[in-house]
Order: structure tokens, then sequence, then C-alpha cells
């Protein structure tokens, strides 16, 4: 996470140059074998539709598990601060000073 600064889409353009142009040629080689006549084999969409639906609940359950411990553990964290402040303040309070003075 990048927190307090916006970047350019020139500069995430440049950053990911490798991969964009891996991905373009990877993409480019079924369309160049259909321009030299080669068949492609034709996949029914009913089995791909189900794995694509399966996979995305799958992966927003999983998301939505993770946001939850996150959330958990903010909420013990914040319990942890929460006593451990109260308890400076009681033993501010219970220890006595030497020479009588008070404390802020």
């Amino acid at each position: 996470m990048h927190a307090g600064r916006h970047y350019t889409l020139a500069e995430v353009a440049y950053w990911t140059r490798r991969e964009t142009l891996f991905f373009v040629g990877w993409a480019c080689l079924p369309v160049a074998a259909t321009a030299v006549g080669f068949e492609l084999p034709h996949l029914p969409w009913q089995p791909i539709l189900l794995v694509g639906t399966a996979l995305a609940f799958l992966t927003g359950f999983k998301s939505n598990a993770g946001y939850a411990r996150s959330w958990e553990a903010r909420q013990i964290w914040g319990a942890i601060v929460n006593t451990s402040r109260s308890f400076a303040v009681f033993t501010r309070d219970f220890v006595d000073d030497p020479d009588g003075s008070t404390h802020a």
C-alpha cells in the first residue's frame, strides 16, 4: 500500500512494462495462429462459467474471512491498549511520591 503519494499512469506503465509486454505477446499467439489458418479447439462455455462462478465465490468468501480476522485483531489490540493505559493510570495513582508533590 502506498499512502500519501499518487503515481501517474506513465510511472505505473514504466514499472510494469516487462509484464505488460509478456502478456500482450502471450495474448497475441491465438490471434496469430488463427490468422495463418490454424484451427483452435472450440470450448463449451458452461464448464468455464461454472468454474469461474465457483472461483468468484471462493475468492469472495476468503477475502471476507481475512477482513473479519483483521478486524477482530484490531479490536483485540485496541482492548489491550485501553487496558494497559488504565493499568498505568491506576498504578500512577496508587504510588505515593516520596516528596509529597502531585503529579500531572
